[in-house]
């Protein structure tokens, strides 16, 4: 992402595909820390990349990501999606 970049090209914003708050995990003494959710979709969507924001609404995309695989979602299919970081 750019400085600034508040969000996520081709940004879902309905569907079941809005932002959310993510479990943070980390554990001591390593240098790895995640970020994970659940989506529910409730309309058909294929997702094509992930972003992390510094806050739920009006945050900065932090980090991006394509999908190696882009799944297509149907209503009723849930995507867990973990983002890991190692500094």
């Amino acid at each position: 992402p750019a400085a600034g970049d508040t969000t996520l090209t081709g940004e879902l914003s309905s569907g079941g595909f809005t932002r959310m708050v993510g479990t943070y995990a980390h554990t001591p003494g390593t240098n790895i820390y995640t970020i994970s959710g659940t989506f529910t979709a409730s309309a058909t969507a294929t997702i094509s990349k992930e972003g992390v924001f510094s806050a739920i609404s009006s945050g900065t995309l932090i980090y991006e990501s394509l999908e190696p695989n882009a799944p297509t979602l149907v209503s009723g299919d849930s995507l867990t999606q973990t983002v890991t970081i190692t500094i």
